[in-house]
């Protein structure tokens, strides 16, 4: 299956260079590339919602907080997988999704798993299919 990659955040050095080769402040150029990201990651959730892929996410960390709070999915990705036990059972903040454990990806069988946390993206996908499922993955 096809794994993509949007990098949510921003290059330090591009970012920078932006900053110091332009007459834009810091802050201009903070959301110059923020929308930039947001119209990339709105592109993917509009082929998403095409598509209806049947699709989770996993990672209820800061950064699935902030992405499933920006973008409206709660119909669309129901469940935030997280191994910690103490999310597990709860809602995420905001767009409340419920949080569940891993092993809901046995049963609900996902198209695409959208992978929140890229530092442990490698170890996400190795876990996804050593349950034996093998869907797409988005990584941000």
């Amino acid at each position: 299956m096809a794994t993509y990659l949007l990098t949510i955040s921003c290059d330090l050095e591009h970012f920078l260079d932006k900053v110091i080769t332009s007459p834009m402040s810091v802050t201009e150029a903070f959301n110059f590339e923020f929308e930039k990201i947001k119209a990339t990651s709105a592109q993917k959730i509009n082929q998403l919602k095409a598509d209806q892929k049947r699709t989770i996410a996993w990672g209820a960390g800061a950064r699935g907080v902030s992405f499933f709070n920006i973008f409206d999915l709660a119909e669309e990705v129901p469940f935030i997988i997280d191994i910690n036990e103490k999310r597990q059972g709860k809602f995420l903040p905001g767009s409340g999704q419920k949080i569940v454990a891993p092993d809901l990806l046995t049963s609900y069988d996902p198209d695409l798993v959208i992978i929140t946390n890229p530092t442990y993206a490698d170890e996400i996908m190795a876990h996804t299919r050593s349950l034996g499922v093998d869907p797409e993955f988005w990584v941000l």
